[in-house]
């Protein structure tokens, strides 16, 4: 069984993976991903079977294992010699380790069966409702991952791979640089990209958000407004209260990020 999410509604469908090459009339060939859903129908043949086309990225198995929930856990799988984001984010205890909690992004090829629980938080494609961001102060790259506030007023992103150093097996910390710092909000643009915010570190506003273009006539960053306890823009958008609330969501389709208060626009 497999599942990824339909390009024309955004929604998660299951079924089987399908990968298409197609000719157009100029002779130019590409690639089409598909998902073959069956619904609940468990009958053999399928009975209204329906292809629905997907995004590759997307796309992932399952693994075969269940977490604590008893919810079939997902993992990402190579797509054109690249793996896809498509799995589940998975958290786990591992008692005998320097970190006994911690969080790991599932493949179908690599999912401990060594543990005590796993319990899904999330997937990679829609992100971690606990995914922070910020910016490596040794290599000056974007790391992924928990955000810990470390004494002499240090800040740090655990990784959320616990292979992240394959040598120890153990989640690896980054220093980042605190202006740097953002959370996921769980709001994608209209590429489906992850959209994150700045947010207060040490008593002021990070600058770690994004800058979005909203309708190619609105600029705006990301940041969390304590007054509606949630993130929101700045300046705030004219044709709509944005405080992620939901009659926002046909204006989503028109949201793009075009850089961040970090690096400033592309």
């Amino acid at each position: 069984m497999f599942r990824g999410i339909d390009i024309n509604t955004g929604e998660w469908v299951h079924g089987y993976y399908v990968k298409r090459l197609v000719v157009f009339p100029n002779k130019a060939t590409a690639y089409q991903y598909g998902i073959v859903a069956h619904g609940n129908n468990v009958k053999y043949p399928p009975v209204e079977s329906r292809e629905y086309p997907v995004h590759p990225d997307s796309i992932a198995q399952n693994t075969g294992i269940q977490d604590k929930n008893n919810t079939p856990i997902y993992g990402s799988i190579e797509i054109d010699g690249k793996m896809s984001r498509g799995g589940d984010i998975v958290e786990v205890f591992m008692p005998n380790s320097a970190y006994p909690k911690r969080s790991i992004e599932a493949t179908y090829r690599f999912l401990p069966n060594c543990l005590e629980e796993y319990k899904i938080i999330g997937t990679q494609w829609e992100g971690s409702k606990i995914m922070f961001r910020g910016i490596d102060i040794k290599t000056g790259e974007w790391v992924y991952g928990y955000y810990v506030a470390a004494n002499m007023n240090t800040h740090w992103i655990v990784q959320m791979n616990c292979f992240g150093d394959l040598l120890k097996g153990l989640d690896y910390p980054h220093q980042v640089h605190p202006d740097s710092i953002a959370q996921n909000t769980g709001k994608k643009d209209k590429y489906f990209e992850n959209i994150y915010g700045s947010i207060f570190i040490e008593g002021r506003m990070s600058k770690g958000g994004d800058v979005l273009e909203i309708a190619k006539s609105e600029i705006v960053s990301v940041q969390w407004n304590q007054q509606v306890a949630g993130f929101d823009t700045e300046p705030e958008i004219s044709f709509c209260d944005w405080g992620w609330n939901e009659t926002c969501a046909d204006h989503l389709g028109r949201v793009k990020i075009i850089g961040t208060q970090w690096e400033g626009v592309k």
